[in-house]
């Protein structure tokens, strides 16, 4: 019996993630997170949602929309000393906010200390990138294999980033594709995050927008999230 009613229970979540990730019809997501403050247009007007997302445009973006920074403050209690990177010098463009994802585990270096700051994301580290800076409990092995199962190509998400990828689907942040695949393997696109994060400020209460959150009502990084939504170092 409590099978069936966990398998009942899990049949209704999946049946309204659709539901829950839907955009507003009446909101513009690329209008919605620029006015946010969260992304740009490009000097022509255009937003340019086709083009893949760099690291270092990754780690901006996460530090605006989900206070990062402020993060750092209390995650080192205001005595942090910059992370050595050997390929983001203090006079890069993004080097603050490089060393903010870095510093509070949002985004992890690869081996040699390096960055890659201009090396597109895939979508799976994208996703797996903002669920670390959205923060909370990932769902178990388990519960996050039974939400992929949902989608037709599960099974090509990585082991290390299936949770993570759980948690934003499971909030309707992942725009799927028209055949039901997440393809995580595909290069990230700006219109992938802005969709991404139009859900994510249309589910926020007024008082709650990302840049009028405190630091004490940020959700605490807990180290052992670090081995479920980074990257692994790589060579």
């Amino acid at each position: 019996m409590g099978q069936f009613r966990e398998a009942v229970v899990l049949t209704m979540m999946l049946a309204s993630v659709a539901a829950v990730g839907q955009v507003h019809p009446l909101i513009n997501p690329v209008q919605q997170v620029v006015d946010a403050g969260l992304m740009s247009r490009a000097a022509d007007g255009s937003f340019r949602a086709e083009e893949t997302i760099t690291r270092a445009e990754l780690a901006t973006i996460l530090v605006r929309a989900f206070d990062v920074e402020q993060r750092r403050g209390w995650h080192v209690q205001s005595s942090w000393q910059s992370t050595d990177i050997q390929d983001v010098s203090p006079l890069h463009w993004a080097y603050l906010e490089i060393q903010s994802v870095i510093q509070t585990g949002v985004m992890t270096t690869y081996a040699g200390d390096r960055f890659r700051p201009d090396q597109t994301v895939t979508r799976a580290e994208g996703f797996a990138a903002i669920a670390q800076a959205y923060g909370g409990k990932p769902p178990t092995p388990e519960k996050a294999n039974a939400i992929l199962r949902a989608y037709s190509d599960s099974e090509s998400i990585p082991d290390w980033a299936r949770p993570s990828i759980a948690a934003v689907a499971s909030k309707g942040w992942v725009n799927v594709k028209h055949d039901s695949r997440i393809a995580p393997e595909e290069p990230m696109t700006r219109g992938d995050i802005a969709r991404a994060l139009s859900v994510y400020l249309s589910q926020q209460s007024p008082d709650r927008a990302p840049l009028n959150r405190t630091s004490a009502e940020i959700p605490k990084i807990e180290s052992v999230l670090h081995a479920v939504y980074c990257h692994p170092i790589l060579g």
